[in-house]
């Protein structure tokens, strides 16, 4: 009877221990999502006012469209899902946020 009720108390944490790893990976990937939600946002957020600089600038505005389809296009990545490097989501509001001077 012994090695039964040790086999049943290993089934138990073993089945604990896969619950538990599949919580955390969910709140992991919620997390992840929120994360890119966020920034997706801020990045439309950008975007917009990059195109109100664009129609109220006069003259050339060659760069104001050129961060305009950089941010389109990091923004079409995390939109379909796939891996975009945070330094360049950094990179390109930073560059955006000078472009507007």
């Amino acid at each position: 009877m012994k090695p039964l009720n040790t086999l049943s108390f290993v089934g138990v944490v073993l089945l604990a221990t896969a619950q538990l790893a599949i919580a955390e990976s969910h709140a992991v990937s919620q997390l992840r999502e929120g994360r890119q939600r966020a920034e997706i946002g801020e990045l439309k957020t950008v975007r917009e006012s990059l195109v109100r600089r664009a129609q109220g600038t006069k003259g050339s505005h060659e760069s104001l469209l050129q961060e305009q389809r950089r941010i389109d296009h990091l923004i079409d990545d995390l939109e379909h899902g796939r891996s975009v490097d945070p330094s360049e989501i950094d990179r390109a509001l930073e560059n955006a946020e000078r472009s507007g001077r």
